[in-house]
């Protein structure tokens, strides 16, 4: 399905057409026989302003209101788990909603902890936090990240069935209630993100993100893109958080112009099916052709570094072949971020030896390695352009590497090594579920 939106769009002249990418501020221009389409999928609804919010927490599936749960608890403390600055999550969209619901139920603003789920990412920093609520509660709610290589400030909460040890958040699972705020989306491993992954690898334990993302489970032929049905990855992740217990759950659903197409509330399993399901609705794209050169960006927010941007560099790897170039550009302001996804490479000099030196040193933060390794393997032709991140990077990570935009162009037409390759623009191609 070809289609434009306020991000992404092409215009046609004079025998050419130029792809423009609001997000990045670049623009592409081919010659109008080489253009083969620009793939955005089903256009999602979207909605403005709080109302579709109140409505979802007035009406939650499967569980009774915030109030109701505070009064029914007795609680005296709330623990409110939300997502990192990589997710792109409104957050504040919601959060004022629920504080004031907190707050008419009886429970002091002071005793109201919001902890960003960092799993093995980075602490937040301040501009982050204050995205998180309205000015007037910032500064009066406490606000802190998750951090899974102090042992002190998590605790043991039991053992999956799978043998793994669950370490939570000492100071969330203290609370007397405890809600979470997240976005579901296609994820490569639990299937979709959102949901029972607020838990795990949310506020987990490096020991226990280490024990549920092994190499064992990223391989499982249940893990995978869209299933939740059988994946271990979701299995354990929803142990982790029913045993945690999540008592209120928010699921947002983003469209491609990042806007609210959809909110869910309640009980935390029924809650993010329901968000999926939303997803799955508008997600498959099949294209018009196998095309010769393929332009791949993730868009905002998973651009602000490598180790999340690559993502666009594998959710097409059905459709391409060692014919096919795929032309990858972010922004990367913070570079690769995760040196772990690196290390394979700086102690190898073939592919074949970044896999061997990865499977003999892992660490759950080579997760994308071992997914950019197994796209590597479709010998499709990789180029890759960021302003954050040094030619010298990807070239070491077995691609070819680009100097600017306009070369990332030249280098892309030089590989396919047509005079008029067929060129199709995907950004944003995370979102989909692609078929030829």
């Amino acid at each position: 399905m070809s289609q434009e939106n306020v991000l992404y769009y092409t215009r046609r002249h004079d025998g050419k057409v130029t792809y423009h990418d609001e997000v990045e501020n670049v623009q592409f221009e081919i010659p109008e026989e080489d253009f083969a389409g620009l793939m955005l999928g089903q256009k999602m609804p979207s909605f403005e302003g709080t109302d579709g919010c109140l409505d979802a927490l007035r009406n939650p599936i499967s569980s009774h209101t915030i109030g109701q749960l505070v009064r029914e608890k007795n609680a005296k403390t709330v623990s409110i788990i939300v997502s990192d600055g990589t997710r792109g999550v409104p957050t504040n969209a919601v959060s004022g909603l629920i504080i004031e619901d907190l707050l008419a139920a009886g429970v002091k603003l002071e005793n109201i902890l919001f902890i960003v789920a960092t799993g093995l990412h980075r602490a937040a920093n301040e501009a982050e936090y204050r995205a998180l609520v309205d000015e007037k509660y910032y500064g009066r709610v406490k606000m802190i990240s998750s951090d899974a290589f102090d042992e002190t400030a998590n605790v043991n909460i039991g053992t999956s069935a799978r043998g793994t040890p669950i370490d939570v958040n000492r100071q969330a699972y203290a609370c007397d209630l405890h809600i979470s705020i997240g976005k579901a989306a296609f994820h490569g491993m639990a299937g979709f993100s959102g949901g029972r992954k607020s838990v795990l690898p949310g506020i987990c334990s490096y020991r226990t993100i280490c024990g549920n993302h092994t190499p064992q489970m990223i391989t499982d032929r249940g893990t995978c893109r869209g299933v939740l049905e059988g994946n271990p990855f979701h299995e354990e992740m929803l142990e982790a958080a029913r045993m945690y217990r999540i008592d209120f759950c928010v699921t947002f659903v983003m469209n491609d112009e990042n806007k609210i197409a959809g909110v869910f509330a309640g009980e935390l399993n029924e809650s993010h099916q329901a968000a999926c399901n939303l997803i799955k609705k508008y997600a498959d794209i099949k294209l018009p052709e196998k095309a010769d050169i393929y332009f791949v960006t993730t868009g905002a927010p998973f651009n602000v570094n490598f180790y999340q941007a690559s993502r666009a560099m594998r959710m097409i790897d059905r459709c391409i072949d060692e014919n096919t170039v795929v032309a990858f550009y972010a922004g990367c302001p913070e570079g690769i971020m995760a040196d772990q996804m690196m290390m394979p490479f700086d102690h190898s000099h073939s592919v074949e030896e970044a896999e061997k030196w990865m499977w003999n040193h892992w660490d759950p933060r080579m997760d994308d390695t071992l997914f950019h390794i197994k796209t590597l393997k479709t010998n499709a032709k990789f180029v890759c352009y960021s302003p954050g991140v040094e030619r010298a990077a990807f070239e070491k990570m077995h691609c070819h590497g680009a100097d600017s935009y306009e070369d990332l162009l030249h280098q892309a037409y030089k590989l396919s090594g047509k005079e008029h390759p067929r060129v199709i623009f995907f950004p944003m191609l995370h979102n989909y579920a692609i078929s030829l």
